[in-house]
């Protein structure tokens, strides 16, 4: 059964309560909230995981998770802090300056969407066909869709759509099982089929069914991607939160 927008906003919530050790309560009150980082049952498996330093910004609050050595500097630099200021450069350049005392770096800053059910998109019909898990496989080492698909054990690969141009495949949106009930969208559409709003539709018809099948899909890129922050939008998506994690310095 499809989900609202008050499930989806409890479900993203939920999510992010065990990816930054916190509680659901802390996330519903006020104030930003500082704690040790610890790999919670749940959480989202990515390369980062454990980082040393994450950090991410909602609307009007700001979720860190560290290290026990940097919560001093976390807590002198952050807790009182505003949040829609925390991903300038400004501050950017003093964390990263901070990170390097202790062997660490930014390592990536992504922009994250999710499903805004307000929003009217508009329908393109195209002849589309559906992949489930098992039928994924067959895309493994195909190049053309290396965004759709990630086929890390850690956020499986569980539903693919591709929009057709005759037998000819234009496009190809994917979604991972990221966390129990937060997937993630990747999308690649064909070279000389882009800049005809095929991303668009494709991630419009994933995102319905994700809802469909009671998940919620959510979008993640680039802060400089303008393109594909279009792509977002216009299929129905709206800025949910913006993320930093950290890795170890290269010697």
């Amino acid at each position: 059964m499809k989900i609202n927008q008050d499930q989806i906003q409890q479900i993203v919530r939920n999510q992010l309560a065990l990816d930054y050790n916190c509680s659901l309560e802390q996330i519903e009150g006020t104030g930003n909230i500082i704690s040790v980082n610890h790999l919670n049952e749940g959480r989202r498996i990515y390369e980062s995981d454990g980082a040393f330093f994450k950090i991410i910004c909602l609307p009007g609050k700001a979720l860190v998770s560290c290290d026990e050595r940097f919560l001093p500097w976390a807590e002198a630099n952050i807790r009182s802090e505003d949040s829609s200021w925390l991903m300038e450069y400004r501050f950017l350049r003093t964390l990263d300056q901070e990170l390097g005392l202790y062997g660490h770096e930014i390592d990536d800053l992504h922009e994250f969407f999710i499903p805004n059910l307000r929003l009217k998109e508009k329908d393109l019909q195209l002849p589309f066909k559906w992949f489930e898990e098992d039928e994924i496989l067959q895309f493994r080492n195909d190049s053309r869709f290396q965004e759709a698909f990630a086929f890390n054990e850690s956020h499986p690969d569980v539903l693919g759509v591709a929009a057709y141009d005759g037998e000819e495949i234009m496009g190809m949106a994917g979604a991972s099982r990221d966390g129990e009930r937060l997937w993630q969208i990747g999308i690649d559409v064909i070279d000389k089929y882009q800049g005809r709003g095929i991303g668009r539709v494709l991630t419009k018809a994933m995102k319905d069914e994700v809802l469909r099948r009671g998940a919620v899909p959510f979008y993640g890129t680039a802060p400089s991607h303008i393109i594909s922050k279009n792509v977002a939008v216009h299929a129905g998506f709206s800025p949910a939160w913006s993320e930093i994690f950290t890795k170890a310095t290269r010697k």
